[in-house]
C-alpha cells in the first residue's frame, strides 16, 4: 500500500501564476499614478514652506524677498533632490502693494530625461486668485496653462514658462 503524495498539479500552479500576474499588471500603473501624485504633493508642500519663509522675511523686514538666496535664514526649503527646483520673487502691484510668488518644477517621470514634467506657482493671498496654486505645465499630458490664468502675467518673469518650468 502506497500513500499518495499530496501536492498541486501543474495546471493549478499555472492558473495561480496567471492570476497573480494579471493582478500585478493592473497594480503597476495604479501605483505609478500614486507616486506621481505624491511627488506633486511634495512639490506643493515645498512651495508652501517657501511661502512661509517669505512671510517670515516680511515680518522681519517689512518687504518680501526677491530671491531665494535672501530667504536662506528664514527656513526656505532645501530641495530634497536634483529633480526639483524652487524659485521666488516679489512684485509691486498698484492698489495692492508688494506681493510675492513662489514657483517650482519637479521631474516626476524619470524616464523623460532633461525636462521637468510638473511646474506649479503659488501666489500671495493678496493677489486674490482664489486657489493660490496654479499648474503652469504638465509635460506628461503636454498641457500648458493659458498665460491669462496667471494673475501676474503682465509682469516680467512671473509665470514665465521658459524661466520657471525648464
Amino acid at each position: 500500500m502506497f500513500d499518495r503524495i499530496q501536492g498541486y498539479t501543474l495546471l493549478e500552479l499555472m492558473t495561480a501564476l496567471a492570476i497573480v500576474s494579471i493582478l500585478i499588471l493592473m497594480a503597476v500603473p495604479l501605483f505609478s499614478g500614486y507616486t506621481e501624485q505624491g511627488k506633486i504633493d511634495e512639490l506643493k508642500a515645498n512651495l508652501l514652506k517657501a511661502a512661509t519663509a517669505q512671510e517670515k522675511y516680511f515680518a522681519n523686514t517689512g518687504k518680501y524677498a526677491t530671491s531665494s538666496a535672501a530667504l536662506a535664514s528664514y527656513d526656505f526649503p532645501e530641495v530634497p533632490n536634483s529633480k526639483m527646483k524652487l524659485f521666488t520673487g516679489a512684485v509691486i502691484i498698484n492698489g495692492i502693494g508688494m506681493v510675492y510668488w513662489v514657483a517650482g518644477n519637479y521631474d516626476v517621470n524619470s524616464h523623460v530625461s532633461g525636462t521637468y514634467n510638473e511646474c506649479w506657482i503659488y501666489f500671495s493671498s493678496l493677489v486674490g486668485t482664489g486657489d493660490n496654486f496654479i499648474r503652469l505645465h504638465q509635460e506628461t499630458d503636454n498641457i500648458t496653462a493659458d498665460p491669462s490664468v496667471c494673475p501676474l502675467s503682465n509682469i516680467a518673469g512671473v509665470c514665465n514658462l521658459d524661466a520657471i518650468c525648464k
